[in-house]
C-alpha cells in the first residue's frame, strides 16, 4: 500500500518518520510512505524532546483559531492527493488526524466515490471539524451523537491511556468511524506512538493495521 503520512503539531515529517519506525519495520515490506510537512511554524511539541533536536524547525498544518487556515489546509491536502496520488491510505498523528478526518468526512458527504483513500490509521487522532460549517467560517468539532458514523473506510485508532484524561478526542474520532470496520488499541503511554521499547504494543498495533489493510483490499475487490 501507498500511505500518505501527516505529522502532529509542533513536529515535522522527520519526527513522524522516527515515531513510526518500529511500526513500519514490523508491518514489513510491500508498503511505501510519503510524508507531507506542515507550513505553519510551531514550537516543538513536549513529547518529542527526547527524540529530536531543539534546533530543528517544527510545524503544524493550520492555525487552530483561524477557519480560513483550517479550510486552506483541507483544500491543500485534497489537491495534494489529486496531484501526487492515488494513495491507498492515510497515517495521521494528533493534529494530522484533524486534517485527515475532516477531509474524509467532506468526501463522504459528497458521495461514496468522492475519495480514493481506502484505509486510515490514526495515532492520538484529534476529531474532525464540520466541513460544511468550515466553509461558512466556523470551526465546530463533529459530535458522533449528532453526526453518526461518518467515515466508512476501515480505520485503526491508537492512543495512550495517560493522555485520555486531558485529551479525550481519540475515542470521539473512533466513534465517528464505521463500527464494523474500525479497530482500536490503547497503549500504556501518553501522546506518542509506541516505539521498539514496547514490543507488545507495536505487535498489537501492527496486527490491527494488517486487519484494516485486508478489509480495504477485500472491499476494493468487491
Amino acid at each position: 500500500m501507498r500511505f500518505l503520512c501527516l505529522h502532529g503539531k509542533g513536529t515535522n515529517s522527520q519526527t513522524l518518520e522516527v515515531q513510526l519506525s518500529a511500526v513500519k519495520y514490523q508491518l514489513g515490506d510491500g508498503h511505501t510512505y510519503e510524508f507531507v510537512e506542515g507550513t505553519v511554524p510551531e514550537e516543538a511539541a513536549p513529547e518529542i524532546h527526547a527524540i529530536m533536536s531543539p534546533s530543528e524547525k517544527y510545524f503544524g498544518y493550520f492555525d487552530e483559531h483561524s477557519p480560513q487556515s483550517v479550510l486552506d489546509a483541507v483544500n491543500n491536502l485534497e489537491r495534494y492527493i489529486d496531484i501526487r496520488g492515488p494513495f491507498d491510505g492515510l497515517i495521521a498523528f494528533s493534529q494530522g488526524g484533524v486534517l485527515a478526518s475532516t477531509l474524509l468526512v467532506r468526501q463522504a458527504r459528497r458521495g461514496p466515490n468522492a475519495g480514493c483513500v481506502r484505509v486510515a490509521m490514526f495515532f492520538s487522532g484529534l476529531i474532525p471539524v464540520d466541513p460544511d460549517l468550515l466553509e461558512r467560517g466556523v470551526i465546530a468539532p463533529l459530535d458522533h451523537a449528532q453526526a453518526g458514523e461518518m467515515i466508512s473506510i476501515p480505520t485503526v485508532h491508537v492512543w495512550g491511556a495517560a493522555e485520555q484524561g486531558e485529551l479525550p478526542w481519540p475515542p470521539k474520532l473512533y466513534k465517528l468511524c464505521k463500527g464494523e470496520t474500525r479497530e482500536q488499541f490503547q497503549h500504556t503511554g501518553g501522546h506518542e506512538i509506541p516505539s521498539s521499547k514496547d514490543r507488545v504494543a507495536v505487535a498489537e498495533i501492527v496486527q490491527k493495521m494488517r486487519r484494516a489493510i485486508w478489509r480495504a483490499d477485500v472491499g476494493s475487490a468487491e
